[in-house]
């Protein structure tokens, strides 16, 4: 009998340890699947941070080729810039040299003053004068071109004289005092020209204002006449 109680109790010792041997195999499968699929996940994971990796890195290479051109681009462009601010200046220093020549040139400006056949009365006093007037603005310089003929016409190739009268000696050839009579030879001008039947002459200008000028034959002539003339001006401003 006590060998039987023996027997019995080695069997369940054995039965135990083996139930025991069973379990921790089966507990120690199910730990190594477990980490066989963290490995499998983490393995997952590598490759696909791997493939992020390279699609940064191409990412990072494109952006790298993107700033050299951008980079090559903008070296050009301000070779460019550099050379239209050098044009630019050159410009400029021509624009400043052609206003010194604007300015330093005079504007010229010639105008008829007139052109065509005047009479001179009969009579020979004052009092039948021909007066052409003409205005002359404020300028540098001006001055006339005069031509005048009595050849071939009413009065013949009789001689005349012109005159250039300013305001004041242009009031004194029709005043009262010289109305009819012949003493008008004698009052002053500020140019005259020598007695002619033809004549052609430039005259200066001395100063803008009204003037005129005057034609007329010797003084108590009695016959009068027509002649031809011609009269421009022309006018330089700074």
């Amino acid at each position: 009998m006590p060998g039987l109680v023996v027997y019995k109790v080695a069997l369940a010792v054995l039965l135990v340890t083996t139930a025991s041997l069973g379990g921790n195999a089966y507990y120690s499968q199910q730990q190594m699947t477990n980490l066989n699929h963290k490995v499998s996940s983490l393995t997952d994971q590598l490759n696909n941070s791997t493939s992020q990796v390279s699609s940064l890195n191409n990412q990072i290479t494109q952006l790298q080729n993107l700033n050299q051109q951008t980079q090559t681009e903008n070296s050009q462009l301000i070779m460019e810039l550099n050379q239209l601010q050098s044009e630019i200046t050159h410009l400029q220093a021509q624009i400043q040299n052609l206003t010194k020549i604007q300015n330093l040139t005079p504007v010229t400006h010639t105008t008829l003053v007139s052109n065509g056949i005047i009479t001179i009365q009969e009579g020979g006093t004052a009092s039948q004068i021909a007066y052409i007037p003409f205005s002359v603005p404020n300028m540098t310089r001006a001055y006339i071109n005069l031509t005048f003929t009595t050849s071939a016409y009413g009065l013949g190739g009789q001689s005349v004289t012109a005159t250039l009268l300013n305001q004041t000696q242009y009031h004194l050839f029709t005043c009262c005092n010289t109305t009819n009579a012949y003493n008008y030879t004698l009052l002053p001008t500020t140019w005259s020209s020598p007695w002619s039947d033809s004549y052609t002459t430039q005259v200066s200008i001395p100063n803008g204002g009204n003037w005129y000028i005057a034609f007329f034959d010797t003084a108590g002539y009695a016959y009068g006449g027509n002649m031809m003339e011609t009269i421009t001006l022309t006018t330089q401003t700074a």
